[in-house]
């Protein structure tokens, strides 16, 4: 064999198995189906105690910078560990950064350390967090993960919420461990796989179309809650998701400027011609304004969203009292055809 012939053979050995090298390596990566997820995990285990070990101490002094913290996540029940896994932890959010004392986290697993326990590749996920230590914080976290499930009865194009019970602890001993509850937020991308669509993530995308009944549902349940705190056009607290050939569908997310919430720190837009939370504003925009399924859908769906407030045994008997009344507000003007008019349908 001649040196020429040698160099090229060996030149085609390297591409393939250097290719295959390749496929090895990103074949991990590719989303499968039939893999569980780490919120499907959280899921699982969600009346077990979780414990993030980590720097906390520099955690919440950074929060403003959002710095990430090596840590640790453990799940526990009866002495026996159900989950373990490394991560990076950060701050994050807007709003609650400034107003709380302890902000919303972001967990960032490694990829193949998901993978090596059976699950999807999906590594970035949000904790919504206690904000103070007071009561009160406690009630406003679990009323807010309580919307995402109202939002998640009345259609599946809602992001998936999974309440836990955790202790964060200080890896240095700087400051005292803290128990609360907190919620995981499912990822965009997770929904994504579960019904099947694609996730139009480009902020300059130009929104030409919208989807007409996923959209009257989205506004009508953000009225209901007494939400505000959302924008369309500027992709503001929604992301949106496209199935083929079909308009785009908005799935709406963080809602503790909501009436139905409370939050103490959550004031209206000083533009909008509300003077507080608890007074709702109709935001949709468009031509049909024929509700007639959509308000259908909210009427049989109304004991089942009833029964999610009332049945919530981690808040007390006035907190669900509260939030039921709250619904009950909602739910004379979409049955009374004279409020429904003038609230709604005549609504510019």
């Amino acid at each position: 064999m001649t040196r020429q012939l040698k160099i090229v053979f060996l030149f085609i050995a390297l591409m393939f198995f250097g290719c295959a090298s390749d496929e090895v390596a990103k074949e991990p990566f590719v989303i499968d189906p039939s893999r569980g997820s780490f919120i499907r995990t959280f899921e699982a285990h969600s009346g077990h105690m979780w414990t993030l070990k980590t720097n906390l101490a520099g955690l919440l002094e950074s929060k403003e910078t959002e710095n990430y913290f090596k840590s640790s996540l453990v799940c526990s029940h009866k002495n026996n560990e159900c989950f373990q896994a490394e991560l990076k932890v950060s701050s994050r959010g807007n709003t609650r950064k400034r107003h709380c004392d302890f902000p919303p986290l972001k967990f960032n697993f490694k990829k193949m350390a998901l993978y090596d326990k059976g699950l999807n590749r999906f590594d970035h996920y949000k904790l919504v967090t206690h904000c103070k230590e007071d009561e009160m914080s406690e009630n406003v976290l679990l009323r807010e993960y309580l919307v995402y499930k109202l939002y998640q009865a009345l259609t599946p194009n809602s992001l998936n919420a999974v309440e836990i019970k955790i202790r964060y602890e200080d890896n240095e001993n700087k400051i005292p461990a803290i128990e609360k509850h907190a919620f995981l937020i499912e990822p965009i991308e997770e929904l994504c796989l579960r019904e099947e669509v694609n996730h139009l993530d480009d902020p300059n995308l130009k929104l030409k179309s919208i989807h007409a009944e996923q959209y009257k549902l989205f506004t009508l349940f953000q009225y209901m809650i007494g939400n505000t705190d959302w924008n369309l056009s500027k992709r503001h607290n929604l992301k949106l998701v496209q199935k083929k050939d079909e308009s785009p569908i908005p799935i709406p997310y963080d809602f503790d400027y909501s009436g139905f919430v409370n939050a103490p720190y959550a004031r209206p837009h000083p533009q909008l011609p509300i003077k507080n939370i608890r007074e709702r504003l109709f935001q949709y925009r468009g031509g049909d304004r024929d509700f007639t399924n959509v308000i259908q859908l909210f009427k049989d769906k109304k004991q089942a969203l009833f029964n999610i407030c009332n049945q919530f045994e981690y808040l007390d008997e006035a907190n669900r009292k509260d939030m039921v009344n709250y619904l009950t507000s909602f739910y004379k003007i979409i049955e009374d055809p004279a409020l429904l008019q003038e609230k709604l349908v005549d609504k510019k």
